[in-house]
This record gives C-alpha cells, sequence and structure tokens, in this order.
C-alpha cells in the first residue's frame, strides 16, 4: 500500500514541476486518500494513476518523451534477460 501512496505522491510532485499546480487536468485534485486493502480498491486507483500520466505526458512533450525512453529502457533489459 505504501508503494501505491509513493506513486500518487510522486504523479502530484510531476504535475507540480510541470505545471506548477499539483491538481492534475481532472475535475479537482487527487483527493488525500486513506490506505485501503480492499483489491477493488486498489485497482481503481491504480487505474486512475494510470490514467493522470497519461494525462500528464499528453499535456507535456518532456514527460512524454521520458516515459518513451523508460519503456525502452524496460523492453531492452527484458529481452536482455530473456536472451
Amino acid at each position: 500500500m505504501q508503494t501505491l501512496m509513493a506513486l500518487e505522491q510522486r504523479l502530484q510532485r510531476l504535475a507540480f514541476l510541470l505545471h506548477g499546480d499539483d491538481a492534475l487536468d481532472t475535475d479537482q485534485a487527487a483527493p488525500k486518500i486513506a490506505p485501503v486493502t480492499d483489491p477493488a480498491s486498489i485497482a481503481s486507483r491504480l487505474q486512475k494513476l494510470e490514467k493522470s500520466l497519461q494525462a500528464v505526458a499528453t499535456q507535456s512533450s518532456s514527460a512524454s518523451e521520458l516515459l518513451r525512453l523508460r519503456e525502452w529502457s524496460t523492453t531492452s533489459v527484458t529481452r536482455s534477460n530473456c536472451g
């Protein structure tokens, strides 16, 4: 659960860095959510994080490029470990 909360905080920091505002391009700022152990709630939060990250990438070419580089490096490491 701490990992999920850390991801949420990192995304808020990234949005602040790029836009000077901690609110992502949503109706309202991400609410402060207390830890929940319900798998459905966790999955929902992860989906929301993914959507928010894509919104940041759409708004910022730098963030988009960093995500592409991260995806490429992850794919490269996975391929080298398989062969």
